[in-house]
C-alpha cells in the first residue's frame, strides 16, 4: 500500500489524498470514492487532447490505467510517470508527438 498526494494541475479540482495498493486494487482515503467512481467510466481523457484512453477490465490494478484516471487533472507522481498512456504513432487525430508528456504545475 502506498499513500498519495496529487496536487491539482487545473484551478477547478482539490488534491487527490489516497492509499492504492496496486496487487489488490484496494483504494482508501478522502479521495477513494472518486478515484473507484472514475475507473467505472471505461474510458477517460488523456493529454495531449483530445485523445482519451480506454481503461482495461481491472482499472485499480493497472499502473497504466490509474496513471491515466489520475493524470488528467491532477501531477503524476514520479512512480506512475512512465506508465501514462501515450497516443499510437499512427493516431492521426494527435497533433503532439507520440511520447510527449505534458508538463503541468499546481495550482495554488
Amino acid at each position: 500500500m502506498k499513500h498519495y498526494e496529487l496536487p491539482p494541475t487545473v484551478w477547478h479540482e482539490k488534491p487527490l489524498v489516497f492509499d492504492w495498493d496496486v496487487t489488490t486494487g484496494a483504494v482508501f482515503g478522502p479521495a477513494a470514492a472518486r478515484i473507484l467512481d472514475m475507473a467505472t467510466w471505461g474510458t477517460v481523457s488523456a493529454h495531449p487532447s483530445p485523445w482519451s484512453w480506454n481503461l482495461g477490465p481491472e482499472p485499480t490494478k493497472s499502473l497504466t490505467d490509474m496513471a491515466a484516471i489520475l493524470g488528467w487533472a491532477h501531477r503524476l507522481p514520479e512512480d506512475l510517470q512512465a506508465h501514462y498512456p501515450r497516443p499510437a504513432d499512427d493516431d492521426e487525430d494527435v497533433e503532439e508527438e507520440p511520447g510527449d508528456f505534458p508538463s503541468f504545475e499546481p495550482v495554488n
